[in-house]
């Protein structure tokens, strides 16, 4: 892929994400972030984010950090040119809902495998 092309896709992500989740988060990094009592999470996905591998799942309360965590896991990402992809929920449970019609294009089964082999 062009070094440009790839450029733009992950600014096309980025903007994605942003309007997901609001420009709020547009400019967070794992740097800015504050852990305050989830100290053990935040050394998981820094560390992890230094050596992708596999999934990652970022789940806990509310106002605990998980959206600015997870924006500047993307942004750290693609900074250091690894692929990503971006699907809220609302879409996940959409296409998942979509694999039980009778008319489905695809099965559950085939579109978690999808979503597990990120392009």
């Amino acid at each position: 892929m062009p070094p440009c092309q790839g450029r733009i896709e992950a600014r096309q992500i980025l903007e994605r994400v942003r309007d997901h989740v609001g420009r709020r988060w547009g400019e967070t990094t794992l740097d800015s972030y504050r852990p305050t009592g989830n100290e053990s999470a935040y050394a998981v996905i820094t560390a992890w984010a230094n050596t992708p591998e596999g999934g990652l799942y970022i789940y806990g309360p509310n106002g605990t950090g998980k959206t600015h965590l997870a924006v500047s896991l993307f942004r750290h990402l693609i900074a250091h040119r690894n692929e990503v992809s971006f699907l809220p929920c609302a879409e996940l449970f959409m296409s998942l809902r979509k694999t039980f019609d009778d008319d489905a294009k695809q099965t559950e089964t085939q579109l978690v495998d999808g979503l597990s082999q990120v392009p």
